[in-house]
């Protein structure tokens, strides 16, 4: 169901109807954020996953696509966004690679999807997504400070053991 509001909110952008897009978007959203990660296996997980990237990349790639002449700003923020959520998910998943502990919150999730939803729901493109820059951003800076501080203790505890 999560995929087809996700075509579907793509397809009613790129048709001009902003609020049915956000409508579905956000049936998108609840229905990926009210799947928990912990009653999934490891391929439900990975589907998961991936559905939650394609959320990002046809919903935000549709708005920078809709609004590249209407509002050049609204459409660079949102493939920032786009950058910047890839770069987050790379992030956790190359840290755990590495054996690093970190995770995707629902919290977080929720509000990323959350905030494209809003955004179309509420024609305040521009403004909302510049907030979800930020709360991605903040979310690379919070991942990489993570990573930074275990390998810290890592360290130490390596060094306290000679």
């Amino acid at each position: 169901m999560a995929a087809e509001s996700i075509g579907s909110a793509v397809w009613l952008l790129l048709a001009d109807q902003r609020i049915l897009a956000g409508f579905a978007a956000l049936v998108g959203a609840v229905v990926m954020v009210g799947v928990t990660p912990s009653g999934l296996g490891r391929r439900g997980r990975f589907g998961e996953r991936m559905l939650d990237r394609l959320f990002d990349a046809c919903i935000l790639a549709a708005v920078a696509w809709v609004w590249r002449h209407a509002d050049p700003v609204a459409s660079t923020a949102a493939l920032v966004g786009l950058g910047a959520s890839y770069l987050a998910t790379y992030e956790r998943a190359r840290g755990q690679g590495l054996g690093y502990r970190g995770a995707e919150a629902v919290p977080y999730r929720a509000a990323r999807q959350g905030l494209i939803a809003l955004a179309l729901l509420t024609g305040w493109i521009r403004w909302t997504l510049l907030v979800y820059v930020a709360v991605t951003l903040l979310a690379v800076g919070v991942r990489a400070l993570n990573v930074a501080s275990q390998e810290r203790r890592r360290q130490l505890a390596a060094w306290e053991m000679q």
